[in-house]
């Protein structure tokens, strides 16, 4: 995976898309196991409202490869300019290209839902594998999913206060931690861990902006952070 110095503001943005998305409409039919799937077009309509909403982007590219597989590279995007991608590929059952394309176009749907978390029922792999092999995409329980949350919010808030200046991250710590300690914050809810972050960051801008006018904002914690810092 290729992906920005910071995630803080790319992962804050997914989860909130994440708690709007719904299961895909399954839209196509599989003939040869009489069932239903929702396809790339129905992948994308369940869930680009939501993440332009939240200001994401999803973008696919195709990559041509001397070995016969289809490679995939799929990036998410933030308006902030935090991306995250990664590469995926698939041997198609044969070397032409309705086998190719659906091998693509398997790839496309199969890798945007995995990138979002869009849940969905996939069952037409036998279009790029051969008839007989289907694929079952696994339905990501919603408390693992706010586990893994919570573990990436936890990650920028340790990379943010190992990246600050030890006087201002300390007053920072003060002001939006109110004194935790490292086991409260830990057990911190993922609502309260990403609004933290965001106050964090709201707070690190104001001193890297005006830093006599943030300690003059924020004499009250002053004292304790001089204290702190010695």
């Amino acid at each position: 995976m290729i992906k920005s110095e910071t995630l803080g503001k790319l992962f804050a943005a997914l989860a909130k898309a994440q708690g709007e998305l719904e299961k895909a409409v399954k839209n196509s039919d599989n003939p040869f196991y009489k069932s239903k799937y929702p396809d790339l077009e129905a992948v994308i309509d369940a869930s680009r409202p939501h993440l332009v909403a939240n200001g994401i982007c999803v973008s696919q590219f195709h990559e041509d490869s001397d070995d016969g597989r289809v490679r995939l590279t799929t990036l998410v995007g933030h308006e902030s300019g935090e991306f995250m991608q990664a590469t995926a590929s698939l041997k198609p059952k044969e070397d032409s290209p309705q086998p190719s394309g659906g091998a693509l176009t398997y790839l496309r749907r199969y890798d945007y839902a995995a990138a979002i978390g869009l849940a969905q029922t996939d069952d037409d792999g036998e279009t790029a594998q051969g008839r007989g092999d289907t694929r079952t995409a696994k339905v990501e329980k919603p408390e693992l999913r706010e586990a893994q949350e919570r573990d990436a919010v936890l990650q920028e808030i340790s990379a943010f206060f190992a990246q600050t200046e030890r006087s201002i991250g300390t007053a920072i710590k003060t002001i939006v931690l109110k004194g935790k300690t490292k086991a409260q914050v830990v057990a911190m809810s993922l609502d309260a861990l990403q609004y933290a972050y965001q106050e964090m960051l709201r707070y690190a801008e104001m001193a890297e902006k005006d830093t006599p006018r943030f300690w003059e904002e924020n004499a009250m914690v002053k004292e304790v952070v001089d204290a702190k810092s010695k």
